[in-house]
């Protein structure tokens, strides 16, 4: 039961954030809850997946473990992809959408990136579960780490052009797509300090 305590902290984090930021800061109305709680979804789907990347015995910590963290991104993505297909139009993404009312370069790239990293990942979820099998598990495993290099691309191509807009950042609260970037950043880097040192 301990190891559901970090993923109930993480998500409530995010959604509080994304709470504050939106439904305050911006004055998003209540109506639109399902969007700003796919955001924190979303947010906490990135979060457990470079968790998952990290040294097992830092995370067994905190009672989780690679699998543990890794299956619970797998799932918050897949939510957060069918929560996507109810709430995308243009009042919600209008940076998604040319003068033509259709499909811009911004919303290809942006999808692009989701598919490439939820197919590394459901390849690696179906072998972590052991319903494909194959006879090295553990270096097809680490499909995962690549899955998370291409999904860190995810947020960057989502919401770059307004990083640095601090004008626009209400209470000034970060964007989250650049909170969950870094947050990928800093998981690499401690992965790669770790393995330097060990």
């Amino acid at each position: 039961m301990k190891k559901f305590y970090p993923i109930c902290i993480i998500f409530c984090f995010t959604y509080f954030y994304a709470f504050i930021r939106y439904h305050v800061g911006k004055e998003v109305p209540m109506q639109e809850f399902p969007f700003i709680f796919n955001k924190a979804i979303a947010w906490s789907a990135l979060v457990f997946a470079a968790l998952s990347i990290l040294p097992e015995i830092k995370l067994n910590t905190f009672y989780v473990g690679r699998k543990f963290v890794g299956l619970t991104a797998y799932f918050f993505a897949i939510f957060h992809i069918f929560l996507n297909l109810f709430l995308i139009n243009q009042i919600r993404f209008p940076k998604f959408y040319n003068e033509l009312n259709s499909y811009n370069s911004s919303f290809y790239l942006v999808l692009l990136t989701g598919l490439l990293s939820i197919l590394v990942f459901t390849l690696a979820a179906l072998v972590s579960l052991s319903i494909i099998k194959v006879k090295n598990k553990k270096k097809f495993l680490k499909l995962g780490f690549y899955g998370v290099l291409i999904n860190s691309l995810h947020p960057l191509a989502l919401g770059f052009q307004n990083w640095f807009k601090l004008e626009t950042w209400p209470f000034y609260m970060p964007p989250i797509t650049l909170l969950a970037f870094v947050f990928v950043l800093l998981c690499l880097v401690f992965r790669y300090v770790w393995k330097e040192n060990n």
